[in-house]
């Protein structure tokens, strides 16, 4: 088993979209994402004779708390490989690349099920439960198979009504990613992130993903929605597409005239979207497994359900320890898990 650089964006991602599980956060337009703000990466294929069997991106994160390799959502193994065996070879091969970088641990968030078998993989491989998630690990996703009218009559009752209440209202759905429609997004956004108190994206960094996306060409894209009812922005969301997915990754809501659904109707409209540029599925990315109706993500994944589909888990990120320099940044995010949940 041989580990070597790949510098071909054709090559990487006609790799990765040709299996069974994947998403945007292992496109080549993701790790460009990265080099453009300031962070170090690594892409690495895995071959078996000459045969690529899995490839993966690593980025070298050098937060205040610590620097450390994070590998997001992967690596990307094909179908007939080996996972154990590869596993093996990429952690020796990250060990190595932390120790001369001075990093004190490796986190991968592993695009594997959350099953009792890959859980003892990971575990027998030298791998711990990190204190906290990096990206999604319980996401909501609506296959694109059926007609869109098949589509409304799955929904909740409560949600095609909405989407039809909207339309009724005059929520009008506009898509275009210039400067005006991002500017509108961020003005929603930051008042999202005061509501709910979460760390936001910087402007210049959604500005780079999207044109990272959109410049990829046929595998990958960038959608930028706005809803506005009487002229007034209610709505925004910025939707990636890579392979034959769509991903609903940022999206922001006004704190005002919240009895205009406009965001049904633009996630409706996102969908219809993404069926017609032949995606067979629509990813509606994190939502929470718990009852609990205070829950900060409780509303937001009723929402995400309303539309249909099916939810998928993943394995919890997983950290290896390089250095005993790794007890600062596991107690600090430790704390951060807490206040989340306070």
């Amino acid at each position: 088993m041989r580990l070597q650089p790949i510098h071909n964006s054709t090559i990487w991602d006609s790799f990765v979209v040709e299996q069974d599980s994947y998403s945007f956060l292992h496109s080549w337009a993701w790790g460009e994402v990265q080099k453009k703000t300031e962070e170090d990466i690594l892409r690495i294929g895995v071959y078996e004779d000459s045969n690529l069997i899995a490839v993966f991106l690593a980025i070298v994160v050098r937060a205040k708390r610590g620097a450390f390799l994070f590998v997001p959502h992967g690596p990307i193994f094909k179908q007939n490989a080996d996972v154990q065996k590869v596993i093996k070879e990429i952690s020796h091969f990250l060990r190595q690349e932390a120790i001369q970088r001075g990093t004190s641990f490796i986190r991968v968030s592993f695009l594997l099920e959350d099953t009792p078998k890959n859980k003892t993989l990971v575990s027998r491989l030298g791998y711990r439960g990190a204190p906290i998630y990096m990206h999604a690990e319980n996401s909501w996703m609506l296959p694109l198979e059926k007609t869109e009218k098949d589509l409304l009559l799955d929904m909740r009752k409560t949600t095609r009504n909405l989407i039809r209440r909207a339309d009724k209202e005059g929520v009008v759905i506009e898509s275009s990613t210039d400067d005006e429609h991002l500017d509108s997004f961020m003005g929603l956004y930051n008042d999202t992130v005061q509501k709910h108190h979460f760390t936001p994206f910087a402007r210049s960094f959604l500005r780079t993903e999207i044109d990272e996306f959109k410049k990829r060409g046929g595998v990958s894209d960038a959608k930028l929605y706005t809803a506005r009812w009487n002229d007034t922005v209610l709505s925004s969301a910025i939707i990636i597409y890579y392979g034959n997915n769509a991903y609903y990754h940022h999206g922001a809501n006004s704190s005002h005239h919240t009895k205009i659904p406009s965001s049904y109707a633009l996630q409706w409209r996102a969908i219809q979207d993404a069926k017609h540029a032949g995606k067979t599925m629509y990813n509606f990315w994190g939502i929470t497994k718990s009852t609990n109706p205070h829950h900060p993500w409780a509303g937001l994944t009723k929402f995400k359900k309303g539309f249909g589909g099916i939810g998928k888990d993943y394995l919890h990120a997983q950290d290896i320890r390089v250095s005993h320099k790794y007890w600062i940044p596991y107690t600090i995010d430790t704390i951060r898990r807490m206040r989340r949940h306070q």
